[in-house]
C-alpha cells in the first residue's frame, strides 16, 4: 500500500485507513506511505472522531495510532518485514515492504 495523493487534506482519515487496511487486509505498508505518515502526523488530529465517522466505533486508541507512527519512523524494523503492535486489547501484525 502506498500514498497516492500526497496533498491529502484528510490526514487523520488517511492514517486511520492505512492502519485499518494494513490490519484487516494484510497490506504491506510501502516506504512512501510510511514517510508520509511520519511527516503528516500531529497529536492534535482527532483520530477517534475520524473512526466514529468512518466505522461508527473507535477501533484504534490514540496511543495505538501514535505507536503506529513511531513504528513507521523506525528504519531498522524494515529488515524484518513485519512487527506486532499491541494496545487496547488488540494485537495487530503490520507488514512493511522490505528495503
Amino acid at each position: 500500500m502506498e500514498i497516492v495523493y500526497a496533498k491529502n487534506p484528510r490526514i487523520d482519515t488517511c492514517i486511520v485507513n492505512a492502519l485499518y487496511y494494513a490490519d484487516n487486509f494484510e497490506f504491506a505498508i510501502g516506504n512512501s506511505l510510511r514517510k508520509w505518515i511520519v511527516k503528516n502526523y500531529k497529536k492534535s488530529l482527532d483520530f477517534e472522531r475520524t473512526q466514529l465517522s468512518r466505522f461508527q466505533k473507535v477501533i484504534y486508541s490514540n496511543a495505538m495510532i501514535y505507536a503506529f507512527v513511531v513504528i513507521c519512523s523506525r528504519a531498522d524494523i524494515y529488515k524484518k518485514g513485519a512487527i506486532k503492535l499491541c494496545g487496547g486489547g488488540n494485537v495487530i501484525e503490520l507488514k512493511f515492504d522490505v528495503y
